[in-house]
């Protein structure tokens, strides 16, 4: 099931659990009971949803981050909505979330170094959330990729790949952790031009949301320029300009 198969389901549970509770306590209020249970439901009613309402507002915030970064292209603004979004979580309940968050961030920003020391800072995390631990390998893959470091992608890529096996059955799994990808970006740093070309061709980018789109089209873009095809790689600059957005990613195509 889809991640945001399941957020829905939870979502229409904990509103019919809701409901349920706030039709008792309303009925409980207005039955012939003492003012003093009447005292206590009221209160209970008012804490309850209170608590309900901000627990929804905070979800709003982070939805507008993650839009932000994922479907607009925009990681410093998601940065900044991240942030306020902390500032007004009392529960910490979105703090380890913001480890994952960095990720994106950073590669979207074309800072690898920074990257690179956010895996390192977070490792105890991904190691105790074992469906991260493909996050962690392919960040550290990419951040090399981007170092042209052809040796430490060496060691990422047998672990990556294994995770990306385990994983593929997960369809909320970004394509860019998908095997094409990793072998189209191994390939290019190999300068095994004409295979990695085949790698990004076989990829389908309609399946990818704004961020994701970027990423690819740019290393495609790179890609075409090293083979000299010029027309093909203004096509896909064509294609990125149409995405907008204030991604760094943008500037390196101008």
């Amino acid at each position: 099931m889809k991640k945001s198969s399941i957020l829905e389901v939870r979502s229409f549970i904990l509103g019919v659990l809701y409901l349920i509770f706030g039709v008792y306590c309303l009925s409980t209020i207005f039955s012939p009971v003492s003012l003093l249970t009447k005292v206590f439901y009221a209160a209970l009613f008012i804490f309850v949803f209170a608590v309900a309402l901000y627990t929804e507002y905070l979800r709003m915030l982070y939805n507008k981050a993650i839009k932000s970064i994922a479907n607009e292209a925009k990681p410093q603004k998601g940065q900044e909505q991240y942030e306020y979004l902390l500032k007004r979580d009392p529960f910490d309940s979105y703090k380890q979330s913001k480890i994952l968050f960095d990720t994106l961030y950073y590669a979207d920003m074309l800072e690898p170094k920074q990257l690179l020391k956010s895996v390192e800072d977070n490792k105890k995390y991904y190691k105790e959330h074992e469906e991260n631990l493909i996050v962690l390998y392919y960040n550290q893959y990419y951040a090399h990729f981007l170092l042209n470091d052809l040796e430490a992608m060496k060691k990422d890529y047998t672990p990556l790949v294994r995770l990306e096996k385990k994983e593929r059955d997960r369809q909320d799994l970004s394509p860019l952790y998908g095997k094409k990808f990793i072998d189209a970006l191994y390939l290019f740093m190999t300068k095994e031009y004409d295979r990695s070309y085949e790698f990004f061709q076989a990829m389908n980018p309609e399946t990818m949301n704004a961020r994701e789109k970027l990423h690819y089209y740019y290393h495609f873009y790179r890609l075409c320029m090293a083979m000299h095809k010029d027309e093909k790689a203004e096509n896909i600059k064509k294609k990125m300009l149409r995405i907008k957005g204030t991604s760094p990613i943008l500037d390196k195509i101008q």
